[in-house]
């Protein structure tokens, strides 16, 4: 069957799709980047062999599943196990210390995906034996993507990858240690002592109130999908949820605006780690 080549959305059509959405669902995604919204919707529109917005307008409003279907679209889930390991052993070798000394550490991994991110982290810790004394939160808009990380489960083919990047981050060389390959052999799970510390959870950064108390915030890869007043309103309140001293990770791809400059300072600026100001 040969599918038609849909019709870009225009900006009016985009509009009034937000404001749709906004008032269907209570999803509001007016400060993400036009260019993003309309991949998405594009993507979609391409999958059910739709030609103008119109037809997938229609076909969200009556599904509610397909509100979802459009979030999976929109994200592109750009992640993996010790994704840029210098930025891990950055995390083990200078920042670890600091919060050792607090004897606590609060993080969240906002905007976490598949979870990927999530088990590097409690790799770190476990193997800087600070598991324990630790809270690792992780939220994602896609509940697909929370489901596939609740699970912690990935293609078997994904190991290559995930074995590289831990060698790159650690010569402890217990990689195999934390995973098991299922009884066919087309995935590998992540440990259950691993998944129990990890608090999966939906969430919204453009509606949702944030999680407070937090010594360290990794948002890697996300903003790049906001806009200047959303990446600052993400930004503001990322600073009112880290405990004084805290830090935000963000992605290698993210731009800090000038105006973020005012409530985070560069700590090393070549991994994207910036520590909060007190105003």
């Amino acid at each position: 069957m040969k599918f038609s080549t849909p019709a870009a959305p225009s900006d009016e059509e985009l509009a009034a799709f937000i404001s749709a959405v906004k008032q269907r669902f209570g999803m509001d995604f007016s400060g993400y980047e036009a260019k993003s919204l309309k991949r998405g919707l594009s993507r979609l529109m391409l999958r059910y062999d739709y030609v103008v917005l119109t037809q997938l307008w229609g076909h969200i409003l009556k599904d509610r599943q397909m509100i979802q279907h459009y979030v999976d679209e929109l994200m592109v889930n750009l992640t993996a196990f010790f994704r840029n390991p210098e930025l891990w052993r950055g995390l083990r070798d200078e920042l670890l210390p600091e919060f050792k000394s607090r004897m606590s550490m609060k993080v969240w991994h906002a905007g976490c995906s598949s979870g990927e991110e999530a088990y590097s982290m409690a790799i770190l810790l476990k193997e800087s034996y600070f598991l324990q004394q630790a809270e690792i939160w992780a939220s994602d808009l896609s509940q697909k993507m929370l489901d596939r990380a609740k699970k912690g489960c990935y293609y078997s083919n994904g190991q290559g990858r995930y074995f590289k990047n831990y060698e790159e981050f650690s010569s402890r060389n217990r990689a195999k240690t934390y995973v098991t390959l299922t009884e066919d052999q087309k995935d590998f799970c992540m440990h259950p002592n691993l998944k129990k510390k990890i608090n999966f959870f939906q969430h919204n950064l453009v509606q949702d109130d944030y999680p407070p108390d937090f010594d360290l915030i990794l948002c890697r890869n996300v903003m790049i999908y906001f806009d200047e007043q959303l990446k600052m309103n993400s930004l503001k309140r990322f600073h009112q949820s880290l405990k004084p001293g805290g830090y935000l990770i963000i992605g290698y791809y993210d731009v800090l605006p000038k105006a973020g400059q005012d409530y985070f300072e560069p700590y090393c600026l070549s991994r994207r780690i910036y520590k909060k100001k007190e105003l």
